[in-house]
């Protein structure tokens, strides 16, 4: 009778244990489903962040497309009021161009919002699928001699490593020469230095500059070492953009090139880029 009863303790034990452990384990894996879902959630919200940055920079590089076309629009009216047909020629050529690149800039700001919205949503779904862990009752156990030592769950998480490349700061100078032509009213031939920075995540570089009078706004695509930036400057005093162009190479803290600034009437200034890593 004896062994019978330390045969049904026994059992009862080895019962109790397996319930445990399925309770442990299940608490784990929800711990685990958590943590993935943080992870995730956190990937994302830089991402983001990192196309809320893009998505300025294109409105910006739409706002300068929009003048630039407002602009060559105004040139082809006085031109015609003038009466000079080779001139409305060129300049109607010179705001097809315009308006093209106004709505390539237009749609490439599109493109980046729904890219927004669409990570936005996939945060907002990956938040609601996370599983909340649900406390369960423990069972009640009757004079059970002893209990196994159930051995604890460690819950790993797998966090993925953004390879980082050339990301980061780079800051240095932009040096340009006098002006190669004849410059209109408010427009200072002489060269420049001017302090910038280039902001570099994946194979993406952007600027933008703004020291109140001179507004900038670059954009380019990294391959390899190299990368090939172009942008629009708006000169207020002026009233007229220009366009930077610049090709330049990355060392492992350096980045130098060679550039120029274009205008309606070809190049304007040849110019230098020094930067280095932040």
């Amino acid at each position: 009778m004896k062994r019978k009863w330390r045969i049904l303790i026994i059992a009862t034990a080895l019962v109790v244990t397996a319930i445990i452990g399925a309770v442990m384990y299940e608490r784990g894996k929800s711990k685990d489903s958590v943590a993935e879902a943080e992870a995730r959630l956190a990937t994302s919200q830089k991402a983001t962040e990192d196309l809320d940055r893009s998505i300025q920079s294109a409105k910006r590089d739409e706002k300068l497309a929009n003048l630039e076309v407002e602009l060559a629009r105004m040139k082809e009216d006085a031109a015609k009021k003038a009466g000079d047909a080779v001139k409305v020629r060129e300049l109607a050529e010179q705001t097809r161009k315009a308006e093209d690149e106004a709505k390539k800039q237009s749609q490439r700001t599109r493109n980046l919002e729904t890219v927004r919205t669409n990570i936005v949503k996939a945060d907002v779904v990956a938040v609601a699928s996370v599983p909340t862990p649900v406390p369960t009752p423990a069972p009640v156990v009757q004079k059970v001699e002893a209990v196994p030592e159930k051995a604890s769950v460690v819950a790993s998480v797998k966090v993925e490593k953004h390879q980082e490349g050339f990301d980061g700061d780079w800051k240095g100078e932009w040096a340009c020469g006098e002006f190669k032509i004849m410059p209109g009213p408010g427009v200072d031939p002489s060269p420049f230095r001017r302090n910038i920075t280039l902001v570099v995540q994946g194979k993406d570089a952007t600027l933008d500059y703004d020291d109140g009078n001179i507004k900038e706004s670059w954009t380019g695509t990294l391959s390899g070492n190299k990368v090939v930036l172009q942008g629009n400057s708006w000169n207020s005093s002026a009233g007229l953009p220009s366009h930077p162009h610049v090709s330049a190479t990355f060392s492992e803290n350096s980045l130098e090139g060679k550039g120029t600034v274009n205008g309606w009437h070809g190049v304007l200034r040849e110019c230098t880029l020094k930067l280095a890593r932040q």
